[in-house]
């Protein structure tokens, strides 16, 4: 009698177990809020979250809702299968704002009677020289291309403003559309220089985008630094190799 009354309660068990685990789709962001630091006024940042689809029912995403006029979101698919992930891009212009800024990213799903959100922060300067313990010079990177030589990298200077070394650690890097090439550790008033080229197969396009590192001082300050490429004439630019510098 006990042996059947411990059978059945397995039983009964395993069928709760199995009635309470979610069915339909699941929203899973890995990563909710980034943080910028410091960028300068007048310029596009950008950061790449991912929305998993966790459940086992294809998630639908109805639309997202950047919030204001200053920021874009797009998406690059709106049904996610089961086991699948889309790509949420969030495009910040900084304008003519100073200081802290906080955007919040609404994102409406079919079935789910509230939004989900991503968080963007920032705190922009109107005058490059004002960030601390980092000076970089230019802080916004052109990479246009208006001549027949090809431009596929820039340069660019960071100066350790501060009494003590520190440590640079990339958090967010350009893999998508170049490659970063700067120093670990920057000493005490010690001026290097940093060179970002664009990876080849970008080199006929038009981007705005950015890349983010952060050092180790006692307020963990980042740096986010812009990049922009324009063409001159987009249909009639053709690249089959990379170029030489600026």
């Amino acid at each position: 009698m006990i042996r059947l009354s411990l059978v059945s309660l397995a039983a009964w068990l395993t069928i709760a177990v199995a009635g309470s685990a979610v069915a339909g789709p699941e929203l899973t962001i890995s990563e909710e809020v980034f943080d910028f630091g410091y960028i300068p006024q007048n310029s596009k940042v950008s950061h790449v979250f991912w929305l998993h689809n966790t459940g086992d029912q294809e998630l639908r995403i109805a639309q997202v809702i950047p919030g204001c006029g200053c920021t874009q979101a797009p998406l690059d698919k709106q049904v996610v299968p089961p086991g699948d992930s889309a790509k949420l891009e969030i495009i910040f212009s900084s304008k003519l704002y100073f200081d802290r800024v906080v955007k919040k990213p609404a994102i409406e799903l079919e079935g789910f009677p509230d939004p989900r959100y991503v968080e963007i922060s920032s705190f922009v300067i109107p005058r490059p020289d004002s960030a601390f313990p980092l000076k970089l010079e230019p802080f916004k990177l052109d990479i246009s291309q208006f001549g027949e030589a090809v431009r596929d990298r820039a340069k660019f200077s960071i100066t350790n403003v501060s009494d003590q070394e520190l440590t640079v650690t990339i958090i967010a890097p350009p893999d998508e559309f170049g490659v970063l090439t700067m120093p670990s550790k920057i000493g005490p008033g010690e001026t290097v220089e940093a060179e970002l080229v664009l990876k080849p197969e970008r080199l006929g396009e038009e981007l705005a985008k950015s890349f983010t590192f952060q050092v180790n001082d006692e307020h963990s300050s980042r740096y986010t630094v812009p990049v922009r490429r324009k063409l001159k004439d987009p249909n009639a630019v053709q690249f089959t190799a990379p170029g030489g510098g600026d």
